[in-house]
């Protein structure tokens, strides 16, 4: 997994112990098994609110890892896979039939994977937490307050794991670490982690929450259509307006029948039909979905066919088509 972003492979475990302890975060590494074959891999992505790691390694090791100001989780990705953490002078196995373990922020940890081992790991700021806590909430929340939820390993109910998934394939696959859609869905992502926590922080989350007037509501969707090509995000508008990022959701849920996401793609969309339009003979329809922020040109096309009922190309051509009898004469 994550094969076209950065990373390393090697068969010196020397090697692998300098890249752990200089990336990482990681202050002793050791092998069993020493007279077997070895060989160390890994991929990672970074996104503005996380990095997500995919590793692999043949052969049983004996990693300790330094306590950072970040929530460090798991995930099982390999069908043999046992890894037995130490935290806390408690060990819990990571395993098929409990595929997810995290470790709080602050908290330093012993990794013990027994024989051929994969596993996601996701490291989630603890400010990234607090940021996007505060735009949900309406009001400040502390990396102190993060800091003090009781995360629990076991939330099957939540389905996070199949979400965390997904949100690999996607970076995998279709969508770049830098992209608007990797942004989007990585905090989509973080905003599902906090759900899942288990003390009274996740449920103020799911509290119901006021709505704003229509006269903000309207200042929002100018905002938006004045800076839609500026990258912004809906933590930037929760940010702008003073209000929170479940609000403004509520809003366009409810007035619109979509999510402000939504609001902003399909006013790309629309500047990108009126650029194919008045295009010249330089403009192409790669350069016209840069322009407008879309990074994939297969997911470009597939939104404006969807929207419009043509493919970017078709809008072109015939736009051209249009232009082509005034040049003749």
């Amino acid at each position: 997994m994550l094969k076209t972003y950065p990373g390393f492979e090697t068969t010196d475990p020397e090697v692998n112990q300098n890249i752990l302890m200089s990336h990482f975060n990681v202050r002793h590494f050791d092998c069993a098994h020493k007279e077997r074959p070895f060989l160390a891999k890994a991929n990672w992505a970074t996104t503005k609110y996380l990095r997500v790691t995919s590793a692999y390694c043949s052969i049983s090791t004996d990693t300790k890892y330094e306590a950072v100001p970040a929530v460090r989780q798991f995930i099982h990705a390999g069908p043999a896979t046992r890894i037995d953490f130490e935290m806390n002078r408690r060990v819990t196995s990571l395993t098929s039939d409990a595929p997810i373990f995290v470790v709080p922020a602050d908290t330093g940890y012993r990794c013990k994977p027994i024989n051929e081992h994969a596993v996601i790991a996701l490291r989630i700021e603890v400010s990234a937490l607090a940021n996007i806590a505060t735009a949900m909430v309406g009001e400040t929340v502390t990396a102190e307050k993060i800091l003090v939820e009781q995360w629990n390993s076991d939330w099957p109910q939540n389905n996070f794991v199949n979400d965390a998934l997904r949100f690999v394939d996607d970076l995998d696959s279709r969508i770049a670490a830098g992209s608007y859609a990797a942004e989007t869905l990585g905090q989509a992502l973080l905003v599902r982690f906090m759900l899942s926590g288990t003390s009274g922080f996740a449920n103020r989350l799911r509290r119901q929450v006021p709505a704003p007037s229509v006269t903000q509501l309207k200042a929002i969707e100018e905002y938006i259509a004045a800076n839609w090509q500026k990258g912004i995000d809906i933590k930037d508008i929760a940010d702008e307006f003073g209000i929170s990022v479940r609000t403004i959701f509520r809003y366009f849920k409810s007035r619109r029948g979509i999510t402000p996401f939504d609001f902003l793609k399909n006013l790309k969309l629309e500047h990108a039909r009126s650029m194919l339009q008045a295009a010249d003979e330089a403009d192409g329809v790669m350069r016209i979905a840069l322009r407008c922020g879309f990074q994939g040109m297969g997911h470009f096309a597939r939104e404006y066919q969807k929207h419009f009922g043509e493919l970017p190309s078709e809008t072109l051509r015939r736009a051209r088509s249009a232009k082509s009898p005034a040049r003749a004469g």
